[in-house]
């Protein structure tokens, strides 16, 4: 019975280290995680409503192609939705030859945006969701190491990677073939994507290290 007990305190003691970190932040520290949840969430619903209505000009430009009006304003073209909303093309995105004549209004709007929310919008919009998840775990646990944690930050990571290494090349093939009517693709690759996606998958490993020895310390006590 009494090696029971020990047991018993062991295992309190294990719950008290888990706890030590956010049982004793100052005010700083709350004031921190505070703002971070605050942008976070900020993030989310801008990232949402930009979701809505791109998807809603999307939608709009599958069913009614012939309203769209194109413009070209000299460095760039531009799709028109008579409510107001509108999809840009610059000049710096492709070869000066594919700029001579104004493409399809419905074809330029569908593709343009639908490529825009799948390589950019949606990307980003995980990225914000794991960073919540994140913050909740960390709320509930008391701790910063936590397996979901890493598993958080290691999913960031691969968004960014993925971002990096397909985002600008499918954007590119997309638009050149479907509007333009030729293949084009150049410097695909993002460097600041990959470099953010290195230096995340870099921190999950840090805290999965992180989680196995607190899991240690919390066993030896």
């Amino acid at each position: 019975y009494d090696g029971g007990e020990g047991k018993k305190r062991s295992k309190g003691k294990g719950d008290f280290s888990m706890k030590v970190l956010f049982a004793g932040k100052d005010s700083d520290t709350v004031s921190h995680y505070n703002w971070v949840c605050f942008f976070s969430c900020v993030l989310l619903i801008g990232l949402c409503l930009s979701l809505v209505w791109t998807g809603a000009v999307l939608i709009y430009g599958g069913l009614y192609p012939e309203k769209i009006e194109m413009a070209d304003t000299g460095s760039a073209f531009v799709g028109t939705v008579p409510w107001g909303g509108s999809i840009m093309l610059d000049y710096r995105e492709f070869p000066g030859r594919f700029y001579q004549t104004l493409p399809d209004g419905g074809i330029f709007l569908f593709v343009v945006t639908l490529t825009g929310i799948l390589t950019r919008t949606v990307p980003y919009l995980l990225i914000v969701c794991f960073l919540m998840r994140i913050l909740r775990s960390i709320a509930k646990a008391h701790t910063p190491f936590l397996p979901k944690a890493a598993d958080s930050i290691r999913y960031m990571g691969y968004c960014f990677l993925a971002m990096g290494l397909l985002g600008k090349l499918v954007y590119q093939v997309a638009v050149s073939t479907a509007v333009f009517g030729e293949l084009f693709f150049e410097n695909p690759i993002q460097w600041k994507e990959v470099f953010f996606a290195v230096l995340l998958l870099l921190l999950a490993d840090i805290y999965k290290r992180g989680c196995a020895l607190q899991q240690e310390s919390d066993e030896t006590l």
